[in-house]
């Protein structure tokens, strides 16, 4: 997803704020002609659609060192994940698993975004494919930058889209209607890459600088290296 500015630098916040309204606008593009025009069923939007998942580091994975997992009590036909960290890439075309641990037949997904990116949105392969009820997305993907190079911690969303219809009993006979919907953003857990110190790299050069200054042989110099030494050790692990 791209993001446009005039000159100014926008502010972490602002730049999640346009990374959703676009995840949902490029999932609306996606399904836009597949339904078809009217209004949808109040009683069944609020019906609403439950999503839970989280995001895990995974060492063991050099291209994709952070998976992404979840599952919904709803069909997904599309679904974006959304972040405040550039997405630098991401497995393009990711799988539903089902109960029994196995990738799940006709629930293959198709991903695109701008590299780097705000995040990337995904659709049903053939326009048929669906994430089923209950299985679970399990994909990887990568930061442009290291992730907690960054003043907060990081967070991912999904933007889920489902489908359900409405049925019209006022004509003869009764009608039905499908309908696809981008539902509001849903946090996905970050307890796993949480950041034990955030901006390591800055708070380093500043340590390091200041035990530059301080006169050799003091006690304060030899703390002040000491400092340094941890906040280096700090960006490593941070890597």
């Amino acid at each position: 997803m791209t993001e446009y500015t005039t000159g100014v630098e926008l502010d972490p916040m602002r730049r999640i704020r346009i990374a959703l309204i676009a995840a949902v606008a490029a999932l609306t593009a996606t399904v836009v002609g597949s339904v078809g025009a009217g209004t949808a069923s109040a009683q069944e939007i609020e019906a609403g659609i439950q999503c839970g998942g989280k995001v895990l580091p995974n060492a063991e994975d050099a291209e994709y060192p952070y998976h992404y997992e979840f599952k919904c009590n709803r069909d997904l036909r599309a679904f974006s994940i959304v972040s405040n960290r550039e997405v630098d890439a991401t497995i393009s075309e990711p799988i539903g698993v089902g109960l029994d641990g196995e990738p799940a037949i006709g629930e293959d997904f198709f991903c695109l975004s701008s590299i780097p990116g705000w995040g990337f949105s995904c659709y049903g392969r053939r326009g048929t494919a669906k994430l089923t009820a209950g299985n679970t997305m399990k994909a990887g993907l990568s930061t442009f930058e290291p992730i907690c190079d960054a003043n907060d911690q990081p967070q991912f969303w999904i933007v889920p889209v489902y489908e359900y219809t409405e049925e019209n009993t006022t004509v003869t006979p009764p009608t039905t209607t499908k309908w696809q919907i981008a539902a509001e953003p849903v946090a996905l857990g970050n307890k796993e890459i949480r950041c034990k110190v955030l901006n390591p790299k800055v708070k380093a050069k500043q340590a390091c600088d200041k035990a530059k200054r301080l006169a050799p042989g003091t006690k304060a110099k030899t703390m002040a290296q000491a400092k340094c030494r941890r906040a280096q050790a700090a960006v490593k692990a941070s890597r």
